[in-house]
């Protein structure tokens, strides 16, 4: 099991914001263009970012997907389809942490403006953060499905309880509440399935890179 805080320079370009918040090539005022530079900074200041995954053999009947020597497994239409094909899985959680959720309750409850802004901030972010853990994988040499969530399509978000159980996510200060909501909100799990493996000869600095040595 991998698990620590992201150490890498992940920064947010205004132009996408802009675009997530719907703008594309309208003109924006000063005072507007201002008001994202002061979001970014202080979702910047805020945001402290923590991951952890793990590896699992796995064995495919046909309603589940049994997690070899652990007794727990993942159900559901659509994550049997989407690891078909494999004999191992990647199981992934990421956090932006609970300072994030802070700052986006009290920007809700004092201005609704910043807070949609902010929030838009959170989910590029979390996104890039993601994103940046796949493509460490790949260094390793593993040939990757892409992420699958509970929540999606056949796979229902019951299952976040066997995935943060799996990789132990309260390292990471990760929960879920009785809806299997996931809390801090700003998170994310998924389940990547692995098609084969071969070795890198980077896989030493790439584990190292992940842990933050």
């Amino acid at each position: 099991m991998l698990c620590g805080k992201i150490f890498m320079d992940i920064t947010l370009d205004k132009l996408e914001i802009l675009w997530c918040l719907g703008y594309k090539k309208q003109v924006i005022d000063d005072a507007f263009e201002s008001l994202i530079d002061a979001m970014i900074e202080k979702f910047m200041q805020t945001v402290n970012p923590r991951y952890v995954f793990e590896i699992f053999d796995i064995i495919l009947t046909n309603h589940e997907v049994e997690i070899k020597n652990c007794g727990l497994k993942l159900t559901g239409k659509g994550i049997l389809e989407h690891l078909k094909n494999n004999k191992k899985c990647i199981v992934l959680a990421a956090t932006l942490g609970v300072e994030v959720d802070s700052v986006l309750k009290f920007l809700q409850m004092t201005s609704m403006t910043q807070a949609v802004i902010f929030d838009v901030c959170a989910t590029v972010y979390i996104e890039k953060v993601c994103s940046f853990i796949e493509a460490e994988l790949k260094m390793l040499g593993y040939n990757m499905t892409f992420r699958y969530s509970p929540g999606y399509n056949g796979f229902p978000i019951e299952n976040q309880k066997v995935i943060l159980t799996l990789v132990d996510a309260q390292k990471i200060g990760l929960i879920f509440n009785e809806n299997f909501l996931l809390m801090p909100q700003k998170s994310v799990t998924a389940v990547i399935g692995i098609t084969e493996f071969n070795a890198s000869e980077n896989q030493k600095c790439v584990v190292c890179k992940l842990q933050g040595n």
